[in-house]
């Protein structure tokens, strides 16, 4: 749940009351930051989404400059005001005259009683933004599993297709020239046209990706390749702006597009569904072999321990919690693992045709054991 002002509302434990503004889309905006200011004016050193609290200590006196005080809170783009009250503060009751403002503004003003710290409510807006963050990042780890599944059992086209579906837009895969050979919905190619635009300066090999917008369509272009060789383009659109997720889905599907571009398995075709081969998984196999290996003689279950490392993007706590291992060991376990495929780990690409290789279903997957003597624990 995104934190903001409806939302801390429904926290019984912080006790804030709305005074006005309840008719205002402000409720449910984000709240970016909690601030703390007594300043007669301190729009200075706000940059928009904050939730202000204030013990009106330097609160104007006068109708008109507190009028003034809340247009520049409102024009600032400050989501409301936590006016905190109390027997030691400054004032007992909120001010009318800031009542009189706000409400006449339709600008969020809440009271916030004494018992209540406003360092909990800043808390209150990290929890929900850690939350919030939490659940984002397990559906983009889980849209990755699924756009690499697509990978292994539907190829380029099934990849480009799962794409768009998760990403509630369109998808096209496109050659070095900019003909289209994969796209979703069918049609894309023809409604959608402003990405040709930036080919000629990502052929230039001046940035690795574009982001084109307009009022109602938000398009990315990125280019697919190993870094040397340009092999073609992945783009995506839909009508509001791309977040984080958008983004952590693109680049996937972008290193397995490039895997594939890179063993020369991509025909234009359209309304192709390719077969399980088109990925070459025994070839991506071959990559996993000196892992699946390693085991025999050392009962360390190395390619199952990069498998569930990948499944949490990398990140080795939460990985090692589910390993059931201390954190230096998985750590020696995945420098192992980059040793012994001569690969680099932090590659996107290296990353993607791993997990495709481990999610294939003829590589079994290793049970648990226990760390080998020789590592590090």
């Amino acid at each position: 749940m995104p934190a903001s002002i409806a939302a801390l509302l429904r926290r019984v434990d912080l006790g804030m009351t709305l005074l006005c503004g309840d008719a205002t889309e402000r409720l449910a905006a984000p709240i970016r930051w909690v601030t703390t200011s007594e300043l007669a004016d301190p729009t200075p050193f706000l940059r928009g989404g904050e939730l202000l609290l204030t013990t009106g200590m330097r609160l104007p006196t006068s109708k008109s400059d507190v009028l003034d005080y809340v247009a520049r809170l409102d024009a600032a783009g400050v989501v409301g005001i936590g006016m905190g009250i109390g027997q030691h503060l400054a004032f007992r009751t909120v001010p009318p005259r800031l009542v009189h403002a706000a409400s006449g503004a339709g600008f969020p003003l809440l009271l916030v009683d004494e018992p209540t710290p406003f360092i909990a409510i800043g808390e209150a807006v990290a929890h929900m933004h850690f939350a919030d963050e939490t659940a984002a990042l397990a559906q983009a780890l889980k849209a990755q599993q699924t756009i690499t599944r697509a990978a292994v059992t539907a190829g380029p086209g099934g990849v480009v297709r799962q794409l768009a579906a998760l990403t509630e837009g369109w998808a096209l895969m496109s050659d070095v020239s900019g003909q289209v050979v994969h796209e979703a919905p069918d049609g894309t190619s023809k409604k959608h046209t402003r990405w040709r635009a930036e080919l000629g300066r990502l052929r230039g090999g001046r940035s690795t990706s574009a982001a084109v917008s307009a009022p109602g369509e938000y398009v990315t272009v990125q280019i697919l390749g190993d870094g040397r060789n340009l092999r073609g383009f992945l783009v995506t659109g839909r009508d509001s702006p791309p977040g984080t997720a958008h983004h952590s889905m693109t680049n996937v599907a972008a290193a397995l597009l490039s895997v594939a571009l890179g063993r020369g398995v991509v025909e234009p075709e359209f309304d192709t569904d390719y077969p399980d081969s088109t990925f070459d998984t025994d070839s991506a196999a071959a990559l996993v072999d000196p892992l699946v290996r390693y085991r025999p003689y050392s009962r360390v279950p190395l390619a199952h321990s990069v498998q569930v490392w990948l499944k949490h993007h990398g990140r080795f706590e939460p990985a090692a919690a589910e390993l059931g291992l201390h954190r230096n060991t998985l750590h020696y376990r995945i420098r192992k693992a980059a040793d012994l495929i001569e690969r680099d780990m932090d590659d996107p690409s290296v990353r993607a045709q791993l997990w495709a290789a481990l999610a294939a279903p003829s590589q079994a997957k290793p049970s648990q054991a226990k760390p080998s003597q020789a590592e590090p624990t």
